[in-house]
C-alpha cells in the first residue's frame, strides 16, 4: 500500500505536472508519445498488485489524471491550432474504463497509419510509431524483413544527412535494435546493431545530462548481455507464442516434454556469460553513480536485469546485483517522501 501511494503521487504531483506545458504543442507528433504514455500507465497498477478486478478502473482514473494535466485549467478556452488535440482529449475522457485498453489499441493504430500516409513508410518516426504497436499491441501483419529493411534505410538516411553520432542516428539505431531483437527475433542483426550501438554511446555518463545517447547506452548493454546469456529463441517470445510452440512439440506427456528439451541449446559457458555482461554491469555503476531520476531508475532496472542473467552463472553475484537495484529504489522512495521533488544532474 505503501508503494502504491509513493508511485501515485510521483505521477500526480511530479509526471503530470511536468507535461502539462505539452498542451501547447500542435504537432502530430504528440499524439505518438500520448499513446505512449497511455501503454506506460496502463501497465502500472498490475506491477503494484492491484485485484485484476479493479484493474480497468484504476488504469482508467490514471490515464484521466495524465489527459487532464493536458488539457490544463478547466476555465480556460482553447482556441487556434491545439483546440483539435483538446478537443480529442475531451472526448477521450467519456470513454468507459471498460472500453479505453481497445480505444488506445485502436488510436494507436490510426495514428500510425495517418503518419504513414503523410511521411512515407520510411520515415523514422512512422518506423517508431509501429515499433511501439507492433511491439506491445498486435504483431499480425508484420513483414519482419520488410519492416528491418526500412529501418536500415532510415539509419542511412539519418547518417548521411548529419552524422553517425548525432541523437537522431543514435535514436534510429537503438529503435532498429530493439526491433531486431524483440519484433523480428534476428539474433544476429540484433548482436550487430546492438554492439554498434554501445561504440556510439559508451561515453555517454560523461555527458551531465541524460540524454538519447544515455538511453542508447543502457539498451545496448542490455541487448548485447541478453544475446550473449539467453540463447534458445523461446526464451524470446510471449506466453501466446509459447503456448502455440509447446503444444506443436506435444508437451503434455513425459516423452513429449523429452522431445522439446532435446531441441533447446545448452547455456554458455560461466566465463562467456561473464563477458556478456560486463557492459550491462558498468552501465549500471555507471548510472547508479549519477544523480538525475532517469538515470537512478534506469540503473535500478539494469540490477535487476544483471540479477536475472547471473543466477544461473554465480548466485553470489546475482544476489549482489539485486540488492543494489533495490537499494537504488528504496534511496528513490525516501527522497520522494523528503522532499517530493525530481533529483536532476547539475549541468556542468
Amino acid at each position: 500500500m505503501r508503494v502504491r501511494t509513493i508511485i501515485t503521487n510521483i505521477l500526480n504531483e511530479i509526471v503530470f505536472r511536468q507535461i502539462a506545458d505539452a498542451r501547447h504543442d500542435c504537432s502530430p507528433y504528440m499524439l505518438i508519445h500520448f499513446w505512449t504514455i497511455c501503454r506506460i500507465l496502463q501497465g502500472i497498477p498490475p506491477q503494484l498488485g492491484y485485484p485484476k478486478e479493479k484493474l480497468p478502473d484504476v488504469i482508467a482514473d490514471q490515464v484521466k489524471e495524465f489527459v487532464q494535466a493536458l488539457q490544463g485549467p478547466p476555465k480556460v478556452v482553447n482556441t487556434g491550432a491545439t483546440a483539435g488535440l483538446l478537443d480529442l482529449l475531451k472526448t477521450f475522457l467519456q470513454i468507459s474504463p471498460r472500453d479505453l485498453q481497445d480505444t488506445i489499441r485502436i488510436g494507436c493504430l490510426c495514428t500510425a497509419r495517418a503518419l504513414t500516409s503523410k511521411l512515407g513508410p520510411d520515415n523514422a518516426t512512422v518506423l517508431s510509431t509501429w515499433l511501439n504497436y507492433y511491439r506491445y499491441r498486435d504483431k499480425e501483419g508484420l513483414d519482419r524483413q520488410q519492416f528491418l529493411g526500412r529501418y536500415g534505410r532510415a539509419l542511412e538516411e539519418i547518417e548521411q544527412q548529419y552524422a553517425p553520432n548525432h541523437e537522431y542516428a543514435i535514436d534510429i539505431l537503438c529503435n532498429y535494435a530493439v526491433a531486431a531483437h524483440y519484433l523480428c527475433h534476428d539474433n544476429d542483426l540484433a548482436r550487430k546493431l546492438a554492439f554498434d550501438l554501445w561504440e556510439r554511446t559508451q561515453s555517454a555518463c560523461e555527458e551531465p545530462a541524460w540524454t538519447v545517447k544515455t538511453k542508447g547506452m543502457a539498451e545496448a548493454a542490455k541487448l548485447i548481455a541478453l544475446l550473449g546469456c539467453v540463447n534458445h529463441e523461446n526464451k524470446r517470445k510471449n506466453a501466446k507464442d509459447m503456448k502455440k510452440i509447446r503444444q506443436k512439440a506435444g508437451c503434455k506427456g513425459k516423452a513429449g516434454r523429452k522431445k522439446w528439451r532435446q531441441t533447446l541449446i545448452p547455456p554458455p559457458l560461466p566465463q562467456d556469460a561473464a563477458k556478456a555482461v560486463a557492459h550491462l554491469d558498468e552501465a549500471a555503476r555507471k548510472l547508479a553513480d549519477r544523480g538525475d531520476w532517469d538515470s537512478q531508475f534506469t540503473a535500478a532496472f539494469l540490477y535487476d536485469c544483471l540479477a536475472n542473467l547471473t543466477r544461473e552463472f554465480c548466485r553470489e553475484n546475482s544476489e549482489g546485483h539485486r540488492g543494489e537495484g533495490s537499494k537504488i529504489r528504496s534511496n528513490i522512495v525516501l527522497f520522494h517522501e523528503l522532499i517530493k521533488e525530481p533529483p536532476t544532474a547539475v549541468s556542468a
